[in-house]
């Protein structure tokens, strides 16, 4: 299964850059085959999802 998500910081004003990296930090650290580009981040998920 591949899951794409996004991640858009509602509500803040100035910069989310950290909010936005912490997010994708979580992602990557959660252990399935990642992927972040300038929109989404694509994971796999190959087996419970």
């Amino acid at each position: 299964m591949l899951v794409a998500s996004s991640i858009t910081p509602l509500g803040m004003s100035g910069e989310v850059g950290e909010i936005v990296a912490g997010a994708v930090r979580g992602v990557r650290e959660s252990g399935p085959p990642n992927r972040t580009d300038a929109m989404l981040t694509n994971t796999v998920c190959l087996t419970h999802c």
